[in-house]
């Protein structure tokens, strides 16, 4: 049994439309005028965002996520790229 087939809860969004959240986010941000963008999420988001910005399935259970932690993304040219993680 795969999680990802029972992502939705009722009412809640499934892992398609998640990560069509996280695509459209980064293409916002992408497009965006302003030199500098905070974001706020859950660790969740954050977790599948670093999917996706690196290229690669990340084993979450590798990466620690606490609360209050930064991850901070760069966008040059055509590419992102995951700066740094500050994460105590």
């Amino acid at each position: 049994m795969s999680l990802d087939t029972h992502h939705a809860t009722f009412g809640g969004e499934g892992h398609e439309e998640f990560h069509e959240r996280i695509h459209n986010f980064l293409e916002l941000v992408k497009n965006c005028e302003a030199e500098n963008v905070a974001a706020f999420s859950h660790n969740g988001f954050i977790l599948h965002m670093l999917d996706i910005v690196l290229g690669i399935n990340v084993p979450k259970r590798n990466i620690v996520c606490g609360n209050c932690a930064i991850y901070i993304f760069e966008y040059f040219g055509d590419a992102w790229k995951l700066h740094s993680i500050i994460n105590k």
